[in-house]
């Protein structure tokens, strides 16, 4: 009687699975825990371009109905539905905590079979590079983001193209990762082709495949075709914005690892030195042994692709350091719309480093297998899991300082809400006159201005980026024509309430404690309206009314942004029947 009592023995592959399970979890809160450090903490990371704020407003430059390239849109139209919602330190913490859960465990369940440590070895490697550090700390988490979700748009294309699933979830992961143009454009061209090459699937579904993927991308690309501006961009910022030496052995060698991103104040310090060298052989070593496992494991159309797309960035990455691609790029910038959003070369590394991070932990199984001593398999299986990290031990506790969560001071929600509740017309101008910010309460990161997604109306700020290059610092001109006209009237000295007025500007947002840009604004004929210790809020008298963007640019990018959500609901119905369906064949087993 007491046999029968006994609770049934759980399978052996079960008690594995779920081991398994535990293992990448308490991975995956190491990799949280140790790169992101005290930006776990309550508040608002500010860094770069990580900025975000308490609440943000829906405008029409969120939308792309502005002067300047969409550079982040939809972005800012999502993250401001969600602030309605929750504050923004939920999303932004989210979002950075998803970036590198979703890279590390699409990396590990792409090997599903493998053995756990090899597994391990990718997840760690997906996260702990320097593409994905570097990305960090100048802060496009929506680039990394969408990072992130393209290993699971891989694993969701190739079941498609199988018959195994529907195309739901490919859309839906694609989605997900298109919230800025790069990354949608690289999820695009890296897992179409696997959905659809040699593909079981009907035409009529391949051909809505093709239609979903191309409009998820419209939202940013019907603004930049239609910008009333022109679609050009200056062509200084191709060389500005082009790969970087991080080292004497020069910037190809810097992407073979990985790095050589543009800003050398986020790269971490580590990368000039041998150790950054040293990592690139041991891990590129591994990584050229491992490819042909990992054409086995994941499939040559996988494998065949992601290589194909992460070689073609790093060549096109390389040979636009070269006079010849710098020419053209040039060219290109000026002349063909929208090339100016995708300048920044050394963000098309984004498929090498998953490449790279599966094959190098494929590598690493194939040596492993051929050692016979039981001892020095251990060693080595501790050394590969560790390789990413002693490699660029400087990424650990958020850069050792560079992150950390910090609390907007007061004034900021006052002038708000000061802002949302007045009647009279008018946008709101940034002073001082510069792209970015360095504040006290900040401990003096640099930071975009965090101005234009704090107020409630359209905020003009300068868009002249200043960047240090080979010793000197290089000017890349903006794209918003009026704010060109501000700041020639702000580094002339003359009064800027004119120029304010006959620009549709009706106030002028003074934030204090943080260095200005060249020439000091004369704001002679302006009147205070609310003074704090952070902010200063000046009226501008009698703004003219700015006309609106056209009729036709409204409708045009509207039935973008419909088309574009229209294309989720059929993404999400085919995911939930297709989770009905596995739920009721297991119920029926």
């Amino acid at each position: 009687m007491a046999a029968t009592l006994d609770a049934a023995p759980v399978p052996s592959h079960v008690s594995v699975r779920r081991r398994e399970r535990w293992t990448l979890g308490a991975l995956v809160t190491f990799l949280v825990v140790a790169l992101l450090g005290p930006a776990l903490g309550w508040g608002y990371v500010l860094t770069y371009d990580l900025v975000f704020v308490p609440r943000q407003s829906l405008l029409p430059e969120s939308v792309g109905l502005s002067d300047s390239l969409p550079r982040a849109v939809p972005q800012d139209a999502v993250v401001a539905l969600l602030t309605h919602i929750a504050p923004g330190a939920v999303w932004q913490h989210l979002a950075l905590i998803s970036a590198i859960a979703l890279s590390s465990l699409g990396a590990a369940r792409m090997l599903r079979g493998s053995s756990l440590w090899v597994r391990c070895a990718a997840a760690t490697l997906a996260v702990w590079n320097p593409w994905f550090v570097e990305r960090l700390y100048i802060g496009h988490w929506a680039l990394l983001l969408g990072y992130a979700v393209l290993p699971w748009a891989l694993i969701a294309a190739r079941q498609a193209r199988s018959g195994r699933t529907s195309i739901g979830p490919w859309i839906l992961w694609v989605a997900l990762g298109s919230l800025v143009p790069t990354s949608g454009v690289l999820l695009v061209v890296v897992t179409l082709p696997v959905l659809l090459v040699r593909s079981v699937l009907p035409r009529a579904r391949k051909t809505w495949a093709v239609l979903a993927a191309c409009a998820l991308q419209l939202p940013w690309l019907v603004p930049a075709l239609t910008n009333p501006s022109g679609v050009s961009s200056d062509p200084t910022g191709v060389s500005v914005f082009g790969l970087r030496a991080e080292g004497p052995w020069g910037a190809w060698v810097s992407a073979l690892g990985l790095g050589g991103i543009w800003n050398s104040e986020v790269a971490p310090a580590t990368r000039g030195t041998i150790l950054a060298l040293l990592g690139l052989v041991l891990i590129g070593a591994l990584a050229i042994a491992g490819w042909s496992a990992l054409v086995k494991r994941v499939g040559r159309s996988v494998a065949y692709t992601l290589t194909a797309s992460g070689l073609g960035g790093l060549v096109i990455a390389c040979v636009s350091t070269t006079s010849p691609g710098l020419a053209t790029l040039e060219w290109a910038s000026t002349h063909v719309g929208g090339i100016g959003l995708l300048r920044d070369s050394h963000k098309l590394l984004a498929p090498l480093a998953l490449l790279v991070a599966m094959s190098a932990a494929l590598g690493a199984e194939r040596l492993v297998a051929a050692l016979r001593e039981p001892a020095v398999r251990g060693v080595v299986i501790a050394a590969v899991l560790v390789l990413p990290i002693v490699a660029m031990p400087d990424a650990i506790w958020g850069g050792t300082g560079r992150l950390d969560a910090v609390t907007y001071p007061d004034d900021w929600s006052t002038v708000r809400q000061l802002l949302a509740s007045e009647t009279a017309p008018g946008d709101v101008v940034a002073l001082p006159w510069s792209t970015f910010r360095s504040f006290a309460w900040n401990a003096r990161r640099t930071l975009l201005d965090p101005a234009p997604r704090a107020m409630p109306r359209t905020t003009v700020v300068d868009d002249t980026l200043m960047v240090a290059r080979n010793s000197e610092i290089v000017s890349v001109s903006g794209e918003d024509p009026r704010a060109a006209r501000i700041g020639r009237v702000v580094r002339s000295g003359a009064p800027l309430a004119p120029v304010l007025r006959e620009s549709g500007v009706g106030w002028a947002l003074l934030e204090r404690g943080t260095p200005s840009g060249p020439g000091t604004a004369n704001l002679t004929g302006l009147r205070p309206v609310f003074e704090g210790s952070e902010l200063v809020l000046l009226r501008v008298d009698t703004p003219d009314v700015r006309p609106g963007a056209a009729r036709a640019r409204v409708l045009a990018v509207g039935v973008a942004d419909f088309l574009a959500t229209i294309v989720l609901l059929p993404g999400v119905f085919l995911t939930l029947r297709g989770a009905h369906r596995r739920r009721q064949k297991i119920r029926g087993t």
